[in-house]
Protein backbone atom coordinates (compact mmCIF):
# COMPACT_ATOMS: atom_id res chain seq x y z
CA UNK A 1 0.00 0.00 0.00
CA UNK A 2 1.58 2.97 -1.07
CA UNK A 3 0.80 6.40 0.68
CA UNK A 4 1.60 9.84 -0.60
CA UNK A 5 2.75 13.16 1.55
CA UNK A 6 0.98 14.57 4.26
CA UNK A 7 -0.88 11.41 4.60
CA UNK A 8 2.67 9.44 4.83
CA UNK A 9 3.22 11.72 7.81
CA UNK A 10 -0.17 12.14 9.31
CA UNK A 11 -0.44 7.78 9.46
CA UNK A 12 2.92 7.29 11.56
CA UNK A 13 2.31 10.45 13.94
CA UNK A 14 -1.42 8.71 14.80
CA UNK A 15 0.44 5.78 16.58
CA UNK A 16 0.82 5.67 19.79
CA UNK A 17 3.77 5.09 20.68
CA UNK A 18 7.01 7.42 20.99
CA UNK A 19 5.81 9.61 17.96
CA UNK A 20 8.84 12.70 18.05
CA UNK A 21 11.41 9.96 17.30
CA UNK A 22 9.26 7.58 14.60
CA UNK A 23 8.40 11.40 12.97
CA UNK A 24 11.93 11.81 12.62
CA UNK A 25 12.36 9.02 11.15
CA UNK A 26 9.56 9.13 9.02
CA UNK A 27 11.22 13.10 7.63
CA UNK A 28 14.28 11.37 6.74
CA UNK A 29 12.72 8.44 4.87
CA UNK A 30 9.94 10.81 3.17
CA UNK A 31 12.91 13.32 2.29
CA UNK A 32 15.20 10.44 0.18
CA UNK A 33 11.76 9.33 -1.07
CA UNK A 34 10.61 12.29 -2.36
CA UNK A 35 14.37 13.86 -3.35
CA UNK A 36 14.62 16.82 -0.53
CA UNK A 37 12.12 19.27 -0.12
CA UNK A 38 12.13 21.51 -3.40
CA UNK A 39 12.12 25.41 -2.73
CA UNK A 40 11.60 25.21 1.23
CA UNK A 41 13.86 27.94 2.74
CA UNK A 42 14.38 25.65 5.88
CA UNK A 43 16.63 28.25 7.55
CA UNK A 44 13.94 31.04 7.20
CA UNK A 45 11.56 28.79 8.61
CA UNK A 46 13.58 27.64 11.37
CA UNK A 47 14.03 31.14 11.98
CA UNK A 48 10.74 31.89 12.68
CA UNK A 49 9.96 29.07 14.87
CA UNK A 50 12.73 29.11 17.25
CA UNK A 51 13.63 31.72 19.84
CA UNK A 52 16.61 33.27 19.56
CA UNK A 53 18.66 31.15 21.52
CA UNK A 54 17.46 27.88 20.08
CA UNK A 55 18.57 29.76 16.95
CA UNK A 56 21.85 30.56 18.08
CA UNK A 57 22.66 26.93 18.91
CA UNK A 58 21.59 25.97 15.51
CA UNK A 59 23.65 28.27 13.28
CA UNK A 60 26.49 27.02 15.48
CA UNK A 61 26.29 23.69 14.51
Amino acid sequence: MAVKGASFIRNVLSLTCDTDTIGAITGGVAEEFYHGFGELDAERILDECLDKELSGIFKRI
